[in-house]
Formats: structure tokens, sequence, C-alpha cells
């Protein structure tokens, strides 16, 4: 909730998986404690999802379930658990002396030790507000996962 400003409200609260076994990531799911359903990118259920009269059901453990972190990147777009996402030093001047690179690559992450998510790589640790403002997700790491074999 948010009473800085009088507003009461929930963190929009949403899931994609990745499918183990397939090699693909579904966007719009939704499950309950054994199996994961999911959603066509408008919200109506994906027609090629289809089982009979019922929906195509993913088990739990054929699904890695990534959580949206209630932050978009600068471009708007929302920001998941495991997206790689890329520092733009050109438009955060004071910033300049945290990075040793300018293309450095970040990974959003659960830390369960401090229940938050976080944005890091090897030397470097970026704040939310950071994340909106001057980054922008160019893959994940299931999806992309050259982009951080990639020499600096």
């Amino acid at each position: 909730m948010n009473f800085l400003n009088g507003e009461q409200g929930m963190r929009d609260t949403r899931f994609r998986a990745w499918g183990t076994a397939e090699k693909k990531m579904y966007r719009n799911v939704f499950f309950d404690n054994i199996e994961v359903y999911w959603f066509g990118e408008n919200g109506e259920l994906d027609d090629t999802e289809l089982l009979g009269d019922r929906y195509e059901k993913r088990m739990l453990q054929h699904c890695i379930l990534q959580q949206y972190t209630g932050l978009k990147d600068k471009n708007g777009q929302g920001i998941y658990e495991g997206d790689i996402l890329k520092y733009d030093e050109d438009k955060c001047p004071h910033c300049k002396k945290l990075i040793y690179d300018k293309h450095d690559l970040y990974v959003i992450k659960w830390n369960a030790e401090m229940c938050q998510f976080d944005c890091t790589n090897e030397d470097n640790y970026m704040s939310p507000e950071i994340w909106e403002r001057d980054m922008e997700i160019i893959g994940n790491i299931y999806e992309n996962p050259e982009l951080l074999e990639v020499d600096k």
C-alpha cells in the first residue's frame, strides 16, 4: 500500500513461466499449488494451448515461475525475475562512478534473505529507481542466455 499520497492499493502481482521441456516462455500465467495455467498475450485463452474442452496445463515441476517486480524499465516494459537489463550510462551522469563498463548487463533475482528483488552483476548493484529511469530489458536468462556470455 502506498500511504504517502493517500492512495491505497496492491502491487500488480503477475507471473510468467519458463517451460523447461519445450524451452518456451509462457506469459500471463496463474497457478495453484500443483499446476500452472496460461493465457494468450491479450489476456484471453490462447486457442493453440487448448486440449479438447480444457486448458492445457503445465505441471509446476516442469516450469520455472518468475514474478513481476512491480517496476517497468525506461521503455515502460514490465520487469520480471530473470530479466537481463542494460544500463544506459549516458542518461545517468551522476552514476558513472559506480559503473566500470558502460555496457554492463544486470540480472533481476529474488533475494530471499532481504525479501526483495535485486538487480546485480558480478561488480555492481542497481537500486530500483535506476531500473525504471536508466535501464532497459534486453532479454532474459532463459530465452537469451548468450547475452551473459558476451565478452565485455
